[in-house]
């Protein structure tokens, strides 16, 4: 087992500044992602070994511990370089979309930002976060990653994120325990699976006992190739659906798409085109998002700050991906999405209610699919709810797991695991990790 030291910081202004490194993913051209290259390119990391920066006993690793969000900020470079590394890395971990994260909902919350340095250099970066959850049985602190269910999954940042998760676990267990349970949320990839388990395995090598849940599961469309191909692939009804709604529609006047997908500040193409963002928000007010009360839907007040935040940030590194659906150059439909290394994931989608009938929101799917196939783009997740009605369009389901940790001494912690086995008894049961 490779030996560490770990270090705790509290609120000290960070390390050493490091020359910034390019931008992770972004287009050559306005609005259009750099195809089938960048994909491949984008997936093919090498995860087998540790990477060469972990020297062999010349330089212990250390990890720094930040409980201050902007002290990362002396690190953004090595962030930025890091997420490069990281295989399957999405938006959600950039350090831009956690300092608005925490921003907004930190408050009630400790951070636990996990530096592994070897001397100077940062070689990964585990963000944890500690966050009270009330059960039915107790209420509990809960060490996880910072995703708040905002996307689909998170982990370690850097090349092998099972050497970094070992590392963030040992550290965890040797300094003063101010969590009742560990919950890896968010585990998982779109990456077709070969077997392997990192989380798993991080956890096994720590000696730790986790049970694995599903935790959810999200559609998926593999939008490499050729659109024709996919859509002949699909039932005949809903070809013959699509169809008949382009009819209906076009009957009402001139239907188009409109993608903003702008480049970002690197590339000198950082508008943030607010009149389509408000456009999206008024058509969510309306539909039944507007009626929604879980405060996760696009136009609730409790979010709205944050997701202006957000999409500032996206556009700034060409993460931004916004669809409207417009008839007679009045927008009907949006979706809005982010797009990381080819990979669209999409936040929310939405229609005005008097174009229900007419189909508008599946012309506005089938036209926004299209385009990502035409553009070059590899996976688009749609995400893990309404599945009935993602189900026609879907190429796979992905399982996105939770790896849940009892420690023994923690009797809030044991009863609800206790209660955990009982409702899983009476259904299929997670298997252990």
């Amino acid at each position: 087992m490779l030996p560490f030291r770990h270090v705790t910081l509290r609120g000290e202004q960070a390390g050493p500044a490091e020359v910034p490194g390019k931008p992770l993913f972004l287009p050559t051209l306005r609005g259009r992602t750099a195809g089938l290259d960048a994909c491949r390119q984008a997936w093919r990391a090498d995860c087998s070994v540790w990477p060469q920066e972990f020297s062999r006993g010349q330089v212990m690793p250390q990890i720094v511990e930040f409980n201050q969000i902007q002290d990362a900020w002396g690190y953004a470079a090595a962030w930025t370089r890091l997420l490069g590394q990281t295989p399957g890395a999405s938006f959600f971990q950039t350090l831009e979309w956690l300092e608005i994260y925490w921003r907004h909902f930190g408050h009630d919350q400790k951070l636990r930002l996990l530096l592994v340095m070897e001397g100077e250099q940062v070689l990964g970066i585990v963000p944890l976060v500690v966050r009270r959850e009330n059960k039915r049985i107790a209420s509990l602190r809960v060490l996880t990653y910072p995703l708040h269910d905002w996307g689909s999954f998170y982990g370690p940042i850097g090349r092998d994120p099972v050497s970094l998760l070992r590392l963030a676990l040992q550290h965890v267990r040797s300094t003063p325990r101010d969590w009742d349970m560990i919950d890896l949320r968010w585990a998982g990839s779109l990456r077709e699976s070969d077997g392997s388990d990192p989380t798993a395995e991080a956890i096994r090598r720590q000696g730790l006992i986790a049970r694995r849940r599903v935790w959810k599961r999200v559609a998926v469309i593999d939008t490499l190739g050729r659109w024709e191909d996919y859509l002949g692939s699909r039932r005949s009804s809903l070809r013959s659906s699509i169809r008949r709604y382009e009819r209906r529609l076009g009957q009402l006047g001139e239907v188009t798409l409109d993608r903003y997908r702008p480049a970002g500040s690197a590339a000198g193409d950082d508008d943030p085109q607010w009149e389509e963002f408000r456009a999206c928000l008024q058509i969510a007010r309306h539909s039944w998002q507007g009626r929604a009360s879980d405060g996760t839907t696009l136009s609730h007040r409790s979010v709205q700050g944050f997701l202006q935040d957000v999409h500032r940030a996206a556009v700034r590194l060409g993460a931004a991906d916004m669809n409207l659906l417009r008839l007679n150059g009045k927008p009907i439909a949006f979706a809005y999405n982010y797009v990381w290394r080819g990979t669209v994931y999409g936040l929310r989608t939405g229609y005005e209610p008097e174009y229900a009938r007419h189909g508008a929101g599946k012309v506005l799917w089938a036209r926004t699919f299209a385009d990502s196939f035409r553009r070059g783009d590899c996976h688009y997740d749609i995400g893990p709810d309404s599945l009935k009605v993602k189900q026609p369009w879907l190429t796979r389901m992905v399982p996105v797991y939770s790896y849940a940790h009892h420690p023994s001494l923690s009797l809030r912690s044991q009863l609800f695991r206790v209660a955990r086995w009982a409702r899983d008894c009476r259904g299929s049961g997670p298997a252990a990790a």
